[in-house]
């Protein structure tokens, strides 16, 4: 079976990813680890607004995201389960849908609805396995 477990930084992305990894068969089963970054261009856009500012931001939201799937990836190996960590760049809810989807939507780059989404796996724990 395969699970889909969106994380961040929260106790309850935490908590639900400690669940997923007490439920699966850890033999068989494989765990996709999604966390999405949300641009923030949207949000601080104005006439005024620097623009290399918000670059700054929204790279320094990909670094943190990055970093917090490495800790997943970490306990995913501890656990010795099948697993990928997959970072997202987009609106959140359509992120979670479209990784939810059915293959083949794991490529490079796609479009669901309005938001761009880059399905990456550059954290060397691409279907990394026990």
């Amino acid at each position: 079976m395969k699970w889909l477990v969106a994380v961040d930084a929260s106790k309850n992305a935490v908590h639900a990813f400690e669940t997923v990894l007490s439920l699966m068969n850890k033999e068989t089963d494989e765990v996709f680890v999604l966390s999405v970054v949300e641009e923030s261009s949207a949000a601080v856009m104005s006439p005024y607004a620097d623009y290399s500012f918000v670059l700054l931001v929204d790279k320094k939201l990909e670094e943190d995201t990055r970093k917090l799937l490495k800790l997943y990836a970490m306990r995913c190996k501890e656990e010795k389960v099948k697993f990928s960590c997959l970072l997202a760049k987009g609106s959140p809810k359509e992120c979670i849908w479209y990784a939810a989807q059915p293959p083949p939507h794991a490529t490079a780059t796609a479009t669901a609805t309005r938001a761009a989404i880059r399905l990456t796996s550059s954290l060397a724990t691409a279907t990394t396995t026990r």
